[in-house]
């Protein structure tokens, strides 16, 4: 098996191209620490060319314009169930919930799990599984694997990051589907591998939950800002350990290759962008919202009997910006300062797995990011 196309460690693992296929030759796998990349089998290609047309890897080398923002808010959600079982405020899950209440949709792409704690996107189609597939992996993930089901739908909200975003609008675009209502995209400042779950799992001496079939798999549940996360198993085991305890372990360590290239950040390529507003103090789930779109303004107008939110005004790329401030510059700055910055925050990671030279790798780490924003800060400075 090769790479697909040319793209190498440049895919992002959305798994636009293994549902494309028209022979289903195409896999997207997890690759060690190189993260989620697409291969192809050789002696069922037909080189129709269809992977290459929907893959979203020079796309997403395009950062996002900050014009496209009609109108921001800050806020959460009022409802408490959505707000407890939510990430970032509950704002997206409070969209959906509008949507199938008032009829706009029969169906939304989101990430599910499975057995086995991998993340893949697929349908839902009620308000019910809202709260079942609520809340944020922090996992790369095939979420475009199931598009090829679309047309079974009269009207879909799509939920995903950018780079998903991007894949979306290309495949559509490619074979002239036209039900997808509205598109949401998630704030991603950086993405993380299965890989890294699966060390903290075994760091933290819970191996067996990779060894057992997950029935529930929760991120960022309760009513603080960061939250909990949950797993249970249909043997009856249950774990529960913070997201901050989890993001120390992973973060950066387990960066996919192919986030090195991406410089879109709040996907405003999007009819809305959600996404946690980190620039502000706070112990409660706050997003902000970007309407990009009269689309997604009009949705947010039906959704407020479910959202408490506050307008950003002329305010709104600035609270934007600030609301990312580790990930603001590292997304904006040209790839060739990061890659070489990122690789080898990968390559020291590799020690976070012995307890003892644990300190090293996360210092190693904290100052290499620091001076990184340093360096990406004055070409912000001098280019936004």
């Amino acid at each position: 098996m090769r790479h697909v196309g040319e793209q190498k460690l440049k895919c992002i693992g959305c798994g636009a191209c293994e549902s494309i296929c028209p022979k289903n030759c195409i896999e997207v796998i997890e690759v060690g620490r190189r993260g989620l990349q697409a291969f192809i089998a050789e002696e069922n290609c037909i080189h129709c060319g269809l992977c290459s047309e929907v893959c979203p890897v020079e796309e997403v080398k395009i950062p996002d314009d900050l014009n496209r923002v009609k109108r921001a808010y800050r806020g959460h959600s009022k409802n408490k169930d959505i707000y407890h079982n939510s990430s970032s405020g509950g704002g997206v899950s409070s969209l959906l919930w509008t949507m199938f209440d008032a009829n706009l949709i029969d169906a939304a792409l989101v990430a599910h799990y499975d057995d086995h704690l991998n993340i893949y996107g697929d349908f839902i189609t009620s308000k019910e599984e809202i709260l079942i597939y609520s809340g944020s992996f922090y996992q790369t993930c095939k979420q475009l694997i199931n598009i090829r089901n679309i047309s079974k739908f009269r009207s879909v909200a799509v939920v995903g990051l950018p780079c998903h975003i991007s894949a979306v609008n290309k495949y559509v675009n490619r074979l002239n589907i036209n039900n997808i209502y509205v598109t949401i995209s998630l704030f991603c400042t950086i993405g993380r591998m299965r890989e890294g779950l699966k060390d903290f799992l075994k760091d933290q001496d819970h191996e067996v939950f990779l060894q057992s079939k997950a029935t529930r798999y929760k991120s960022r549940i309760g009513d603080k800002r960061n939250g909990r996360i949950l797993i249970e198993t249909c043997e009856g085991n249950k774990l529960d350990f913070g997201y901050s305890e989890y993001l120390a372990f992973v973060d950066y360590f387990y960066t996919p290759r192919g986030c090195f290239n991406c410089r879109k950040l709040f996907g405003l390529h999007a009819d809305i962008s959600v996404g946690d507003d980190w620039g502000i103090s706070s112990d409660k789930k706050v997003f902000l919202m970007a309407i990009n779109t009269d689309r997604g303004l009009d949705i947010l107008n039906k959704s407020l009997n479910l959202l408490e939110i506050e307008d950003l005004g002329n305010e709104a790329p600035h609270v934007l910006i600030r609301s990312q401030p580790n990930g603001f510059t590292l997304k904006v700055a040209p790839p060739k300062w990061k890659n070489v910055a990122l690789h080898a925050i990968n390559i020291i990671g590799r020690l976070n797995k012995f307890k003892f030279l644990r300190k090293i790798a996360y210092k190693f780490r904290s100052i290499t990011l620091r001076l990184l924003q340093r360096s990406a800060k004055r070409y912000v400075d001098s280019n936004i």
